[in-house]
């Protein structure tokens, strides 16, 4: 061997990094997890008719697309449970409806689908004819998260306050996925405390529909989770509910 070799393929390598070439797919893969992440949400309600509520169309193919969609439905407890909403391909299946008293005027339940078809333009809607004063919130997540719902975190409440305070469950996984819904029986701007984000709602409207809201919060370690819900003045008839989605 040559006694310069050496120090030169030290400054080679100093100076020309070894480049990793992307396979067929065209990305090289990267050193991130597969934990949840955050595609995309909606809340729609009716707006002419107290038996059915949609939303405006939504792109459920970003950020990787959705694995699964999770749908909160509110409507008037005195009706019964609703039926499955939907959205014109994927058959969703309940989660819960923890929110659900006959005592209260609204109820709210959990749908889910993991695996679903999506599309960049997807409208939601509950069944026609079937429940009363309706609206409903839609969120997907993507990565690996086909683990099923989490009971222990699955909690629901129903309250005539000004606050509305969810049980506490915590998650029998790390890097789960909490989200929180609620519905409220008059106008208000709601909030929601502790870790959530991505809040989304649709407005109480007289005749037509009830309020609802969602949001979220993507953990990394398993922590308790029990948020409370604010918003009216005065006390009203609210009823929610949470659901934790577990990543593998």
């Amino acid at each position: 061997m040559l006694p310069w070799f050496p120090t030169f393929m030290l400054l080679m390598h100093l100076f020309f990094p070894i480049v990793r070439i992307p396979g067929p797919g065209g990305t090289a893969p990267s050193g991130g997890g597969g934990g949840p992440v955050f595609v995309n949400s909606v809340c729609g309600g009716g707006s002419t008719s107290s038996s059915q509520a949609f939303t405006s169309a939504v792109d459920m193919t970003v950020n990787g697309g959705a694995s699964v969609i999770l749908i909160g439905t509110s409507t008037y407890s005195a009706n019964g449970p609703s039926n499955a909403p939907g959205d014109g391909t994927n058959t969703y299946t309940e989660v819960s409806h923890p929110g659900w008293s006959t005592s209260t005027q609204g109820q709210w339940q959990w749908w889910y689908k993991e695996s679903p078809t999506v599309t960049s333009s997807m409208v939601f809607s509950t069944p026609s004819l079937t429940i009363s004063f309706p609206e409903l919130c839609v969120i997907g997540f993507g990565g690996t998260i086909t683990g099923g719902g989490d009971s222990a975190v699955t909690q629901g409440t129903n309250v005539n306050a000004t606050t509305l305070t969810i049980p506490s469950g915590t998650p029998g996984h790390n890097a789960e996925v909490i989200v929180a819904g609620i519905s409220i029986s008059a106008a208000a701007t709601m909030a929601i405390n502790g870790s959530f984000t991505g809040l989304k709602e649709v407005n109480y409207n007289l005749g037509t529909a009830f309020g609802a809201a969602i949001a979220y919060w993507i953990q990394t370690t398993a922590t308790a989770s029990g948020p409370q819900w604010s918003g009216p003045g005065v006390s009203q008839q609210m009823a929610g509910g949470q659901v934790g989605w577990r990543s593998q």
